[in-house]
């Protein structure tokens, strides 16, 4: 796993603070945490289509706009009856779990994280509504991925002055993002949560499969779902179905936490079991 630790500032030699590689690393930490923060306490609200009001309309998104997107695992909607409440313990869920079982090629940094939460605001009356909007999300990321530039200059998240030292940034849409998404409604922590796969041999790839937590999805409002594939289950086993494909991440791990000063994930065994 990379580490992503602020570099010493020479102008601070004096002050052991910033001479303590623990201490640099809570700040990149830190520095992560916020923006994530924010994003799930403000999320991106959907709005419905002006002139047909029973679809969501995709809203203007430049090629600037799909780097909130690059580096997210998947989109994680919320939909009816969520409070500012279920938001906030949404972020603590869903950091604690990634944090230790993050993607190796960024850590924390250049907006690396497992979803990019977004609201329907009114509320879906029904799943196929919020399926057909990712099916025309995911459309058009794909049509911008030409467009979004490799690599641009970027300042890191470093002491001052910031542009001493600067860095490449490159900017990718991760498969899963296109493979899977994620619907959350009001009592997800005792219902669990839908898990909705482009088709169902997708599914199969993520070894995901009715048993034990994971239930299929039976309602009828799944009418018109088309090859979509829907499972309900706990946030955390969701979680680690979309990381399945990634042996390093499927692997259970363990790690602290310099920002919160604890020990978050468990050791041993492995995500990618059936059931």
């Amino acid at each position: 796993m990379p580490r992503t630790v602020w570099q010493p500032d020479p102008r601070w030699k004096d002050d052991p603070r910033w001479n303590n590689p623990s201490h640099l690393r809570a700040c990149a930490e830190e520095a992560h945490y916020e923006p994530q923060s924010k994003a799930f306490h403000i999320p991106l609200y959907i709005r419905p289509d002006l002139h047909v009001q029973t679809t969501y309309q995709v809203p203007h998104i430049s090629p600037k706009d799909c780097r909130d997107f690059c580096w997210k695992d998947c989109v994680i909607y919320g939909n009816a009856g969520l409070t500012t409440s279920d938001h906030h313990a949404l972020l603590e869920v869903v950091y604690r779990e990634w944090f230790p079982h993050r993607a190796e090629d960024k850590d924390v940094s250049d907006g690396n994280f497992f979803g990019k939460f977004m609201r329907f605001m009114p509320p879906a009356t029904n799943l196929v509504q919020i399926v057909h909007f990712h099916e025309a999300l995911c459309e058009k990321l794909s049509s911008l991925v030409p467009e979004i530039e490799d690599l641009e200059p970027a300042i890191p998240y470093a002491v001052p002055p910031k542009e001493e030292t600067r860095r490449f940034g490159a900017y990718k849409l991760r498969e899963t993002i296109f493979d899977v998404c994620i619907v959350i409604d009001a009592g997800w922590q005792e219902q669990g949560v839908l898990l909705v796969w482009k088709n169902e041999d997708v599914a199969k790839k993520y070894n995901c499969s009715e048993g034990g937590e994971v239930q299929a999805y039976d309602s009828s409002d799944a009418d018109g779902l088309g090859a979509a594939c829907v499972f309900r289950c706990p946030l955390k086993r969701a979680m680690q179905m979309v990381v399945s494909q990634d042996p390093l991440r499927a692997q259970k791990r363990a790690e602290y936490n310099e920002m919160l000063e604890e020990t978050l994930g468990e050791a041993a065994d492995r995500y990618n079991h059936s059931g």
